[in-house]
């Protein structure tokens, strides 16, 4: 089996042990599955996104997987660099299988050469394309939308993330659900082997923390997790929690102002802003907080909810489609209506004050998800997926 996978996800030709490497080892761990069961002859290879000044070249690795970076001099022209490579590079190389990051630019492109070389094709979905919170947050993702719904109706299959967006794909294009494959985003994450000595790891990143209470995020700053309202709660929570402290973890194009709004609202000794996390740090991070909190409009798959959980960590967050999937609301959880700015507050303050409660939300939670979500489990189902497509 040949599989042609059309990706914006930079991180994937990174060798170094950082937040992305993780990307790179489930599409090896793939590339070598496929080996194991179709022979030698069978491969991934991977058009993604990166810029010229990264300097990256082609890759080819010995379990199968051969990456192709598109070297953009800017990201406007990441589609025409995708048909360069496969027009000259992959001339003499036909997939049995196309499938796609996102539904529209690379979608399109994928689509029409799927077609033109009688391969299958299977978009991704990995986010709640139905979000009007996602529809009003770019000019073009109106237009996004109705290319996606058009190419995911006339696709051979559809991979999406949970069975919430399964059913709303179903729900709202009439796609059947023989065609939608619900394949989550695995964790290849391993925690600490003594999260509860949180006092330890409080210590580690910040010694100011210590013997503090931790509210923790992960992620990337951008417009998505609406960090202003999660800095609003936490505005709220310090009011009512003398021993608080709010950790952030990640960088994006919002981090300078994140740490702006922080500074206005007068919350600076409050917070720890720890920037990007080497991947094989975050474990340490996770196992010194006592409770996450996310806010985000929309989310595709929630993995650092995920992540919280493995790490005994129980999750107050929006009710968005990976919070949905993961959270058992008032069993391993807390979920509030997207904005509810209260309910998130009392929420976290709730937990907080209730170690019990915190810990049977925590422990339950673990429980729930550690088997539903390893690597390993998951690779297994995204091969069947592709073997299936129709």
């Amino acid at each position: 089996m040949k599989v042609l996978i059309l990706s914006k996800d930079r991180s994937v030709f990174s060798t170094a042990n950082n937040i992305t490497s993780d990307t790179r080892k489930r599409h090896q761990l793939y590339a070598s599955m496929l080996r194991e069961k179709y022979g030698n002859d069978s491969e991934i290879r991977l058009i993604g996104y990166s810029l010229k000044s990264e300097e990256y070249g082609v890759q080819t690795l010995d379990d199968g997987l051969a990456l192709y970076p598109t070297n953009s001099l800017f990201r406007i022209f990441y589609l025409f660099d995708v048909i360069r490579i496969i027009v000259f590079a992959l001339k003499n190389w036909r997939p049995d299988l196309v499938t796609v990051q996102t539904p529209w630019e690379e979608g399109t492109v994928g689509y029409l050469y799927s077609r033109l070389v009688k391969a299958k094709y299977l978009p991704q979905l990995h986010f709640d394309l139905f979000s009007r919170g996602w529809r009003k947050e770019h000019i073009l993702n109106q237009w996004r939308y109705r290319v996606a719904s058009h190419l995911l109706r006339h696709s051979d299959g559809v991979r999406v993330v949970s069975e919430y967006l399964k059913n709303e794909v179903n729900s709202v294009l009439g796609i059947s659900l023989q065609r939608l494959h619900v394949v989550p985003v695995g964790a290849n994450f391993m925690p600490v082997s003594d999260h509860e000595n949180k006092e330890y790891y409080k210590r580690l990143i910040d010694p100011a923390i210590k013997r503090k209470r931790v509210v923790l995020f992960v992620g990337n700053f951008y417009p998505p997790k609406n960090l202003p309202l999660w800095i609003e709660v936490a505005e709220r929570i310090a009011l009512n929690v003398n021993n608080v402290h709010f950790v952030m973890a990640g960088d994006g194009v919002m981090f300078d102002e994140a740490k702006k709004y922080i500074d206005e609202k007068g919350l600076k000794d409050r917070f720890t802003l720890l920037g990007a996390v080497a991947h094989d740090k975050l474990p340490q991070v996770y196992a010194a907080a006592d409770v996450f909190l996310l806010t985000s409009d929309h989310e595709s798959f929630g993995r650092v909810v995920l992540e919280s959980y493995l790490s005994g960590v129980p999750v107050v967050s929006t009710s968005t489609s990976g919070s949905v999937e993961l959270i058992d609301c008032d069993k391993t959880g807390i979920i509030a209506n997207c904005g509810d700015k209260l309910k998130l507050c009392d929420g976290v303050t709730k937990l907080l004050a209730d170690k019990k409660l915190s810990s049977r939300y925590a422990k339950e939670g673990k429980m729930q998800l550690t088997n539903r979500f390893l690597v390993d489990s998951l690779a297994d189902k995204m091969i069947a997926m592709w073997e299936h497509v129709e």
